[in-house]
């Protein structure tokens, strides 16, 4: 048994896209220690009876360098006081900062690189010194993880991290019985309709101006169309889509623009297809959660988001930051006749379960838990 930490940007993060993998672990033996700031979700994970550690400086969008550098001496104490043997690290600043804290008190971190944001993609001096912290960092992570060959191989080739270090990883697991199609079986949902659904943060390297754009011009053409758009404003995020865009798009009642909503699962069943025009991710959430749920997915070619399509088979993939040829795709996807719809639908299940699975992910960590 090992006394395993698991750290990340928000209790969230933690809530959303680690809680398969802490269950895995612990049901293996091992005692498990939450490290994340105390927001508005900590609750539900103190209610879920986990042991937690809250962090005081560990904002996601802070920039004041100062408090990054006492963040890495809270992390230390924090990693030394509970006796952790390895700390499983996710998104930028826990895999920077914690593992340095790992460092200075010889605790053992494997980071995990679960997509490249806003600032490490556009060119700057923010995107400079991130570089520069992760070639850092990583020389004292004891294995860093990524979620797609495109950003391991960036990594590996910009000299970021050690090729001996570097190993892949499909995603962060999907628990295949709770996104499961039988959820949808009491679901009402509008025959002669078809709907589109995207989830996402409200950023325009998700790919929401696309998404836009092509739903009006499909509404356009065929009535018979429904297009809903999940999720909330990120404020402070420079690609944050701006509030008065928002409010135009609503007037104007061709999309129907809900905001964030924690169950994804009752929209997912309402869809027949969920669309991700994003520039780049890690391994997408939201696909994962659509395919365990039996529903195809429009995406682009980009990284993350064309390892999880396979063009024509569970899905559709069209170019990056090309509103027409996402629209293409959407009409595509609406001339198929009902079985080519269906078994899309059947091939993304299949994928879900023989690929993304928490069961196969958590078995990954655990066989590498073992071997240290």
């Amino acid at each position: 048994m090992k006394k395993i930490g698991i750290i990340a940007n928000t209790s969230w993060n933690i809530l959303n896209f680690r809680l398969g993998l802490i269950h895995a672990l612990k049901q293996a033996g091992h005692q498990i220690i939450i490290i994340a700031p105390n927001d508005e979700h900590s609750a539900e994970l103190d209610r879920l009876g986990f042991n937690i550690q809250y962090v005081k400086g560990l904002s996601r969008k802070g920039t004041n360098p100062l408090i990054d550098l006492l963040l890495i001496f809270e992390l230390a104490k924090i990693y030394r006081q509970s006796k952790l043997d390895i700390v499983l690290q996710y998104t930028i600043k826990p895999n920077i900062y914690g593992s340095i804290a790992g460092f200075l008190t010889r605790i053992k971190t494997i980071s995990t690189v679960t997509g490249l944001g806003y600032v490490f993609l556009n060119n700057g001096l923010s995107s400079s010194i991130a570089k520069i912290l992760y070639k850092i960092a990583f020389k004292f992570s004891h294995l860093v993880y990524f979620q797609n060959a495109d950003d391991k191989a960036l990594f590996e080739q910009s000299g970021l991290v050690s090729i001996r270090k570097s190993r892949l990883v499909n995603g962060s697991g999907i628990d295949t019985d709770f996104y499961h199609p039988n959820y949808c079986d009491s679901i009402p949902k509008n025959s002669g309709v078809t709907t589109f659904l995207m989830i996402a943060r409200l950023l325009k390297d998700k790919g929401v101006y696309e998404y836009i754009t092509a739903a009006k011009n499909i509404a356009i053409k065929y009535s018979d169309t429904r297009f809903i758009l999940l999720g909330d404003t990120d404020i402070g995020n420079p690609a944050a889509v701006p509030e008065k865009d928002i409010e135009l798009w609503k007037e104007e009642n061709i999309i129907e623009i809900l905001g964030f909503k924690k169950n994804t699962r009752y929209y997912i069943c309402q869809a027949d297809a969920v669309v991700l025009p994003s520039y780049r991710e890690g391994i997408p959430r939201v696909i994962l959660e659509a395919f365990a749920m039996g529903k195809p997915c429009i995406t682009t070619d980009a990284p993350g988001c064309r390892h999880t399509v396979d063009h024509t088979i569970n899905g559709l993939i069209c170019k990056v930051a090309d509103a027409k040829d996402l629209e293409n795709k959407i009409e595509e996807f609406i001339l198929m006749n009902v079985e080519e719809k269906r078994k899309m639908g059947e091939n993304a299940r299949y994928k879900a379960l023989n690929t993304y699975s928490i069961d196969f992910i958590a078995k990954e960590y655990l066989t590498l838990l073992d071997s240290l």
